[in-house]
């Protein structure tokens, strides 16, 4: 017996690969559809993989016959009705670490981008003007960015199945980026010390 997989997402060549290694598979693939294309192209589908771009809302999903399973290629399933689902037997599936090495690298960078004054040195040199002075930044070897904050925090403010757990580690990224002083400093706080950026304001000065 063949199970009909229905992709309504770009995946990579490699995951669509196990799929199709599959014999049991019969694999279908599209670009991300919505509304009632997505309705008309599940008709059959025993599953339906989608990344975020395609919404699989209570209309859409009353509309399916035959669907057992949902996958998520992605942690959020926020553009998934997972009550409607639940309610007519489909099993909705995520994959809640598969970009938890990314984010986190990604929000490392964005930091070291701060220190350094990547973002105002950009904006300067794309109105002609290169000035290496106004935008040396920091050196961050050897410094710890925070106490409160360390590698282990941001990975797990991407990994944590708990919402409100992530939310919380995910504010605290996010304040560590947004709010800094008028100048790097090294602060005592007891026997620790932590290291605050130096994020100017304005754009491009």
């Amino acid at each position: 017996m063949a199970y009909r997989i229905f992709v309504s997402a770009a995946l990579d060549k490699g995951g669509l690969d196990l799929l199709r290694q599959q014999p049991q598979f019969d694999v279908v693939v599209s670009e991300p559809l919505n509304g009632e294309a997505l309705a008309k192209a599940l008709a059959g589908a025993d599953a339906v993989i989608v990344r975020s771009e395609s919404k699989l809302t209570r209309q859409v999903l009353e509309h399916t016959r035959g669907l057992r399973v949902i996958g998520r290629a992605g942690s959020g399933v926020d553009n998934i009705d997972v009550e409607a689902a639940t309610s007519r037997g489909i099993a909705v599936l995520n994959a809640p670490g598969g970009n938890t090495v990314t984010a986190a690298e990604h929000t490392l960078a964005l930091m070291f981008a701060l220190a350094r004054h990547v973002p105002q040195a950009n904006a300067r040199l794309a109105q002609g003007v290169f000035d290496r002075k106004s935008f040396v930044g920091v050196e961050l070897s050897g410094k710890p960015l925070t106490t409160r904050l360390d590698i282990n925090e941001i990975f797990a403010a991407f990994r944590d199945n708990n919402r409100e757990a992530s939310t919380s580690r995910v504010k605290m990224v996010t304040t560590l980026l947004t709010f800094g002083v008028s100048r790097p400093e090294t602060i005592a706080n007891g026997q620790d010390k932590y290291y605050r950026l130096d994020v100017p304001s304005g754009g491009g000065a």
